[in-house]
């Protein structure tokens, strides 16, 4: 663990800590890198860390941009809150390789228990104010210090268009499809072509159209499915920490809340009140630009519904793989994983897939009938 002993030579030399030891804890592989745990004991307390280790080509790739997050990112928007802003574990080193993170499971955080199952009003409520506070802050930058926003670079990508392309002689995202619609009925049948037709056809041109609604770009996160959440109950709320900013990039708020929503958030009291949602989440971008003396008036809720029903679909292609990773046992996943990507990876019949049936009914009519 060079990357550990590295850091603390760092905090040695700055803090002037004494008698450290490191005691490190159990490690796992993710699908995209390893990760693992460590205890730093000092003189004057420890530090306990989360360490994701990039080995693999695509892991390299995608640290980049989580670097550029933590490194770049991270300070400035934390700056426009008045250093208030906790919703993202504090980053202590992050190169190509390896990144280190607070350990915040150490502070009562903890993953969503109920795994297999979306998450629950309350959580999903969290969650959504905590991207209203991130989209907020995005557009406090945007108005306070618009050149320091324009200079913050990413690499001009969409994951959507590179797992495309990486799958562009492949029959994967066809076959999806119709593991996605299998148990749809002759009168849903039209609705189940323009489903087909919208992933299979008419994607490149939707993204193209998504990429152009630039004015009300934010920072997002990219990658909101749940296991990148954590959460700790305290005195009757919530708190919620993002996690894996691999996929973070400028683009509309839709692309958070739609794949979010269609993932995680997917259960039959979104859908049915998806207008209420999208409140809350407004409320809590408009608050914290209230706070901040902005403009609350920049992303006007009108402008939400109608990114939203024009929009909303992008996360039903994410939700095709991960909600059956989010319905499989643990040992299906891992039986099942291979380096070809999320899409081969989650390309099995589970013992739960009546489950997964049940949500890509809900979400593919919602949007397509």
């Amino acid at each position: 663990m060079a990357c550990v002993e590295t850091f603390i030579e760092d905090v040695l030399r700055k803090e002037d800590l004494q008698e450290v030891s490191i005691e490190y804890g159990t490690s796992s592989g993710g699908f995209v890198g390893d990760v693992s745990t460590a205890v730093v004991h000092h003189s004057r307390g420890i530090i306990n860390l989360f360490i994701k280790k990039n080995e693999s080509e695509l892991a390299k790739i995608m640290s980049k941009y989580e670097t550029n997050f933590y490194e770049v990112i991270v300070p400035k928007l934390n700056a426009i809150s008045g250093n208030s802003w906790r919703d993202v574990p504090k980053c202590y080193l992050s190169t190509e390789t390896e990144i280190i993170l607070e350990n915040v499971c150490a502070k009562g955080f903890h993953l969503w228990k109920e795994l297999g199952h979306p998450l629950s009003s309350e959580y999903i409520e969290a969650v959504l104010k905590c991207y209203g506070q991130f989209h907020g802050l995005s557009f406090a930058l945007k108005q306070l210090e618009p050149e320091v926003f324009e200079e913050i670079s990413f690499s001009d990508y969409e994951p959507m268009i590179l797992a495309l392309n990486a799958y562009k002689n492949d029959t994967i995202i066809s076959n999806f499809t119709d593991i996605a619609t299998k148990s749809f009925g002759e009168e849903d049948e039209e609705c189940k072509k323009a489903f087909k037709k919208f992933i299979n056809d008419d994607i490149l041109t939707f993204l193209e159209e998504l990429k152009a609604e630039d004015k009300y770009n934010v920072i997002v996160h990219g990658d909101c499915w749940t296991n990148n959440f954590m959460f700790r109950e305290r005195e009757g709320d919530i708190d919620v920490r993002m996690l894996d900013f691999q996929l973070a990039r400028k683009a509309s708020p839709i692309v958070d809340l739609s794949y979010f929503l269609t993932t995680s958030g997917c259960s039959k009291d979104v859908f049915n009140n998806v207008d209420a949602f999208l409140k809350i989440y407004h409320d809590a971008l408009v608050n914290t630009l209230d706070r901040l003396h902005c403009d609350p008036d920049v992303f006007p809720f009108g402008e939400l519904k109608r990114q939203w029903c024009k929009y909303g679909r992008y996360g039903t292609f994410w939700s095709m793989a991960i909600s059956k990773m989010m319905i499989a046992d643990k040992e299906e996943v891992e039986a099942a994983h291979t380096d070809r990507g999320i899409f081969h990876s989650f390309y099995f019949t589970s013992k739960n897939e009546a489950i997964y049936d049940e949500r890509m009914n809900m979400i593919i009519k919602y949007f397509f009938k």
